[in-house]
């Protein structure tokens, strides 16, 4: 008993040294990666999205100035991919099509650059612009793997898995870091669902960081000669519909066979909203649609779950039935979504008894939607 006792507790003590040495390396990363002012490198990115079959791959060139996060500049870059050459001056993001001659400018960009997850920030931008809470989260698994070789260089093989039981995905990151400088050589990332795979690729090589002299200018005033240049209004092509706006009609089955018709429900204040199981900010938005669903289902209102990409009807059911859900749900609502013009998820749309859009809007993280759909519904009513 007490040698079984011995072995138990030498393979806990080996394990928490293991999750130990991990995060030390993935700290030591950090501090690298906040030390790198600007540089070069070449890139490779594959992708393949959950609904389709084929995989993407983009190769490009990367040229970047990271500045501190206290002053205004933030990050530019300039990326040569495939037949795309893409600048981003920090306040401006210009995009050049070479097929057509065609340069776009964004100016004043809708959405903050996100740098996770993207071709020309893993350098400088996978810690620095990427909060280390997955370094100290605990419910982080952390797995030290066998060492690999990117571009001739050794790199730390080290296996990431949040976890997330309740929507029965299996999401692994995997982190190559090179064991010389510590500097982030590739990142990918996969995630099964729904009997669908998923996964991004993006592996660095060529990499040259604080270069004296590297070229800083990231304005639009790159744009070669002859190109068309055409001034983009943010917004213009990613507005949901405004108020007043005659609801696009639809008829779909409901998880339970029932067909249900837009055009039926006119005379109701009816509730469309857009949300996947695949997104936790979804899930977690289910209640406060529900609590409207059950104030104000038999005063006029309609409540309508506009699934966009499940599948699986069968462990969608099971979902909603754990959190006690029971406002009608479509699971078939991807191709209405985008009559609506939802880019985002969740999206809620008010839509009033002369089957008019009241409101639409994307919901924001913090945003109190109980308090805000009650306004909206009782003005309407």
């Amino acid at each position: 008993m007490r040698f079984l006792f011995i072995l138990f507790f030498f393979f806990v003590s080996i394990n928490l040294f293991a999750q130990n040495d991990v995060t030390a390396i993935l700290q030591k990363s950090l501090q690298a990666s906040s030390q790198i002012k600007n540089g070069t490198y070449d890139a490779r990115l594959k992708m393949k999205y959950l609904m389709k079959n084929d995989t993407s791959v983009l190769n490009g060139t990367c040229r970047f100035h990271h500045f501190p996060p206290d002053t205004l500049k933030g990050t530019k870059f300039e990326l040569t991919a495939n037949d795309i050459h893409v600048l981003y001056d920090g306040r401006k993001k210009t995009t050049i099509y070479f097929k057509d001659s065609l340069a776009v400018v964004h100016d004043k960009w809708k959405y903050p650059l996100k740098l996770t997850g993207s071709i020309y920030h893993l350098l400088s931008g996978f810690m620095v612009n990427n909060s280390s809470n997955f370094i100290t989260n605990p419910e982080v698994k952390k797995q030290l793997l066998k060492d690999t070789v990117i571009d001739k260089i050794s790199c730390y093989h080290i296996m990431l898995h949040p976890g997330d039981d309740e929507t029965s995905q299996n999401i692994y990151r995997q982190l190559y870091i090179a064991k010389r400088d510590f500097y982030l050589m590739g990142e990918s990332v996969s995630l099964d669902a729904h009997q669908h795979h998923q996964f991004t690729e993006l592996f660095l090589q060529n990499i040259k960081t604080n270069v004296n002299g590297l070229n800083d200018n990231y304005g639009s005033e790159l744009i070669p000669q002859g190109f068309y240049v055409k001034e983009y209004v943010p917004d213009q092509l990613n507005n949901l519909l405004s108020a007043g706006t005659v609801a696009p009609s639809f008829t779909l089955s409901l998880l339970d066979g029932k067909i249900v018709s837009l055009n039926k429900l006119k005379g109701k204040i009816t509730v469309l909203y857009f949300w996947t199981a695949m997104d936790q900010q979804s899930r977690v938005r289910l209640l406060p649609l529900q609590q409207i669903y059950d104030k104000y289902s038999g005063n006029g209102v309609e409540v309508l779950g506009m699934n966009v990409s499940d599948a699986d009807k069968e462990h969608l059911k099971k979902l909603l039935q754990g959190k006690k859900i029971t406002f009608p749900q479509f699971a078939d609502a991807g191709a209405t979504s985008e009559k609506y013009n939802v880019l985002e998820v969740p999206t809620i749309y008010v839509i009033g008894q002369d089957g008019k859009i009241i409101e639409g809007f994307t919901i924001q993280p913090k945003e109190n939607i109980l308090t805000k759909l009650e306004k909206i519904i009782t003005n309407s009513q």
